[in-house]
């Protein structure tokens, strides 16, 4: 069997407004319920998800062209797809492939409704044959044949054999077209071999009229059958507008967790885009911070440093000059008597001026720069948690009850897990069901996670099962409910004898 060639407009359709593709300014195409989703997001300026150009929309996305293109292939490629059932087509999405076709009703239908529709007697005799093979016959012949079901009488002959309703299920028997010799379809009681004739609406199941009179359906509301079908078919209706109702509800209420999906998703993103932005100005002042730090640093190592270049040079100074001094004294101890003395005078002048400089021998400064930061693991730890969460708690864990021995109701809870990111708890609440209907009422609001009911004060009911539950408060405000605990609150004691 040839592999079926895929569809590449798959994601495109024309027989539902949302599936119809549709050009952007960019020339780009979508469907039109994807374009309605980027509109939702982005409001009226909606920017293509491939190329990034935006696209003005004046009215709605209706107001798009249409890609002509694409939606003659689509409705080319829908011609030569393969048949689906009929009757799937009305319960399921996407309706399964057919595979048998039924000639007396002319309708397409899946193994599962063909067994189901022709497994009753009235539909035992209708000509069933291979999908593929009555399309194979219809392109040789050139008929066309209809593709859903039909009420009335077959076009390809004069017989009067009933054929199916347009839904299956409680709806699959078209009662008017029923033969006039009821009697000869009718199924016959096993135990008395009598026609079936009523229903036993205790029972729902068939019965024979002996079967009413003194059998196992003696006593029970029994109905003749043409009676209890009106009835059945009334109350299946009733029950299947009902599912509707509550499918309906389920559907709608969908469509408002999937919004406040969107709606969570694109909050976190504007969260997130918060904390970064935080966190970029604090990066921000700690590089200020540290610039300013490095340039005072540098100033006051250069003052030091500067003070010792100087001591140094001039050390340098006076100690060039003693060496010089003392080679020209050894220059006038080489002379004779009479040169030596007249060099005698000018040497020791150049002698005292050398001594004469003083300078400091020990450094004129220390090293001792150093750089401290007092406050530096509160300063880091409160970077850690200087982001707070706008969210309450968690509910208080391990919530219980007891009965001390003074008879009196302790009720006890442990404290909620808390993260660096929340608010710390600055209280609690807690509830008692001793309300009007056993609603819960406030009776403590404190600090504490110990709270005792004295039984002599009257608060809780004497002898009664009541629950409490309690919850914790932040800044933000109150968190969700812990799970309810109950007891049963003691009597008063009997007297000693």
């Amino acid at each position: 069997m040839p592999l079926k060639k895929k569809n590449p407009w798959e994601a495109y359709g024309t027989g539902y407004p949302q599936r119809i593709p549709r050009i952007l300014d960019c020339s780009h195409t979508f469907c039109t319920e994807c374009i309605m989703k980027i509109k939702e997001l982005q409001g009226d300026v909606v920017e293509c998800p491939t190329c990034k150009l935006r696209t003005l929309l004046t009215s709605s996305v209706d107001c798009l062209k249409k890609n002509m293109d694409i939606l003659t292939a689509v409705f080319a490629a829908e011609q030569e797809e393969e048949p689906v059932c009929n009757f799937c087509a009305s319960k399921v999405y996407p309706p399964k492939p057919a595979r048998f076709f039924c000639t007396e009703c002319a309708v397409y239908s899946c193994g599962n409704c063909s067994d189901e529709i022709h497994s009753q007697m009235e539909f035992r005799t209708h000509g069933v044959s291979l999908a593929s093979a009555h399309q194979e016959a219809t392109e040789d012949c050139s008929v066309q044949f209809p593709s859903r079901p039909s009420s009335g009488i077959s076009s390809t002959g004069t017989t009067s054999r009933p054929k199916l309703t347009s839904r299956p299920s409680s709806g699959l028997l078209d009662y008017s077209l029923l033969p006039d010799d009821i009697d000869t379809v009718v199924p016959e009681c096993m135990d008395h071999q009598e026609k079936l004739k009523f229903y036993c609406r205790v029972c729902q199941t068939l019965c024979c009229g002996s079967c009413q009179i003194y059998g196992a359906h003696k006593g029970h509301s029994c109905f003749e059958v043409h009676e209890a079908e009106e009835r059945e078919r009334r109350a299946l209706e009733k029950l299947q507008a009902s599912v509707e109702r509550h499918g309906d509800k389920y559907i709608k209420a969908r469509g408002d967790v999937q919004r406040m999906i969107e709606e969570v998703k694109q909050e976190t993103i504007i969260v997130k885009d918060v904390a970064r932005r935080y966190y970029r100005e604090l990066r921000a002042a700690i590089d200020e911070g540290e610039k300013v730090l490095m340039q005072e640093i540098s100033k006051r190592s250069d003052a030091k440093l500067k003070s010792l270049n100087e001591q140094v040079s001039q050390m340098i100074d006076i100690a060039s000059r003693a060496k010089t001094a003392s080679r020209n004294t050894d220059k006038a101890l080489g002379l004779d008597y009479y040169e030596m003395l007249n060099r005698k005078k000018e040497v020791e002048h150049e002698i005292r001026e050398v001594m004469g400089l003083l300078c400091d021998t020990t450094p004129v400064t220390t090293a001792n720069l150093k750089c401290q930061f007092p406050n530096h693991e509160t300063l880091v730890s409160g970077i850690r948690t200087c982001a707070k969460l706008v969210q309450p708690t968690g509910p208080p864990e391990k919530l219980s009850c007891s009965v001390n021995k003074d008879g009196n109701v302790v009720v006890t809870w442990n404290s909620p897990d808390m993260t660096a990111f929340l608010y710390p708890v600055v209280g609690y609440v807690l509830q008692c069901t001793i309300g009007e209907d056993d609603a819960f009422v406030e009776v403590y609001k404190g600090c504490d996670r110990i709270v005792t009911f004295d039984r002599k004060k009257g608060l809780l009911p004497v002898g009664r099962h009541v629950q409490f539950q309690s919850c914790a408060i932040n800044t933000i405000g109150r968190s969700a409910w812990s799970f309810p605990y109950g007891l049963k609150v003691p009597g008063e004691p009997s007297p000693s004898r």
